[in-house]
């Protein structure tokens, strides 16, 4: 081999390594700071209109508070592979969730308000789902792909691939169910 050949060898490695740290480690380290941040920028935007009198502090408020603070307090407990196994769980129990609180009590410009940082958080959430995990990215195109492939009658036994989007609403909604060790979170680590 001559020094031409390795040089070439060595900078291919070297690309090759910064790509692989790339996209399993740095990617996702700031896709999990950004999801902290955002989830606490918008809980302290819908804590100041509730404090200029543009939300009133109804049950939807309260429950957009919640789960954006837990979010934005515990954000490890977000993850993928947590989302999947609420998931899955939900499809072997034949639940569907809880459902997020009527806006009936909300006035029209309130519901406006509500609804797009609502959106805003599950976008957010989604967002963390896909690219702050190593292996999001690869998740998301397996949903995508996944309906395109001819399937024989599903088996009950199968593992379901949700579009993230789905996981992001099913997710707090189980959580909210299920108190464990005084926190209405569930934490598949402890």
């Amino acid at each position: 081999m001559t020094g031409a050949q390795l040089a070439a060898f060595a900078t291919l490695v070297a690309i090759v390594g910064g790509v692989w740290v790339t996209l399993f480690f740095l990617l996702p380290l700031n896709a999990r700071a950004t999801f902290q941040y955002r989830a606490t920028v918008l809980r302290d935007e819908c804590l100041d209109a509730v404090f200029d009198g543009r939300l009133r502090r109804t049950a939807p408020v309260e429950w957009f508070l919640e789960r954006a603070g837990a979010m934005a307090e515990r954000p490890e407990l977000f993850t993928l592979t947590r989302a999947l196994a609420v998931h899955q769980a939900m499809v072997e129990l034949g639940c569907d969730g809880e459902e997020r609180p009527s806006h009936a009590s909300l006035k029209p410009g309130e519901s406006e308000l509500l609804d797009r940082l609502d959106h805003q958080l599950d976008r957010v959430f989604v967002q963390r789902l896909v690219l702050g995990s190593s292996f999001g990215w690869l998740f998301w195109l397996i949903s995508k792909l996944l309906p395109l492939v001819p399937r024989p009658k599903r088996d009950s036994a199968m593992v379901s691939v949700p579009p993230p989007q789905h996981l992001a609403r099913e997710d707090f909604g189980v959580s909210e169910k299920v108190p464990i060790r005084g926190r209405k979170l569930i934490s598949l680590s402890h």
